[in-house]
């Protein structure tokens, strides 16, 4: 005598259960990838950064001349001492078009300053008009991004070739720090809640 046995399916209430715990394990990978993505742009622009310093540095103190003010991003771009992937446009000639650095995607407007993201000044040395110095700019940040970057700067320091470090929303000034960046102090000073906070670095020409 064979006893047959009803398959029951699942009701609404085990679906939706099951659709909720897959909801929040989604969620969890989507915001834990977000979060890896954006670490790794902000260790990429860096790079970018150290790189440029690196190229800037070695060229310059080759060649013993530097301007004393003014922006030099495109005579640089020019001269190949950025690395290539931050060229908006690699198929134009090098110092034909705008640079850019990894982070600059977080403008809302999906679209960078016009005329580039990553920008190197010569500018006046703090403490001697003797020595050269030149600023490094990131613009185009949101808030998230400029914290990042400014918790995760060099301090100054002289033997490093650091001078000054500091956040402003397009205009106004860098300030010497001689301990790291706090979250608290960056959330300060990266003040903009749109993207367009700026993160700057002075450094010297030379060691």
């Amino acid at each position: 005598m064979s006893i047959s046995r009803k398959r029951r399916g699942f009701t609404l209430i085990e679906l939706s259960i099951v659709l909720l715990i897959g909801g929040i394990i989604i969620a969890a990978i989507w915001v834990a990838a977000g979060s890896a993505w954006t670490s790794y742009r902000v260790y990429r622009a860096n790079q970018q950064i150290a790189m440029s310093v690196m190229n800037i540095r070695d060229y310059y103190t080759n060649i013993q001349a530097f301007p004393a003010t003014g922006d030099m991003t495109s005579a640089m771009d020019a001269l190949s001492l950025f690395p290539v992937e931050m060229r908006r446009n690699t198929g134009v000639a090098a110092g034909s078009t705008p640079i850019d650095h990894a982070l600059n995607n977080t403008i809302t407007s999906g679209t960078a300053p016009a005329n580039g993201a990553f920008h190197v000044s010569a500018v006046a040395c703090p403490g001697s008009a003797a020595i050269r110095c030149f600023q490094v700019s990131l613009m185009g940040l949101s808030q998230a991004a400029c914290v990042r970057l400014l918790t995760s700067a060099p301090i100054a320091d002289n033997e490093l070739g650091v001078m000054k470090i500091g956040a402003e929303a397009m205009t106004g000034s860098t300030t010497t720090m001689t301990t790291p960046v706090t979250a608290a102090t960056a959330s300060g000073w990266c003040t903009v809640a749109g993207n367009t906070n700026e993160f700057d670095i002075v450094y010297k020409l030379h060691n």
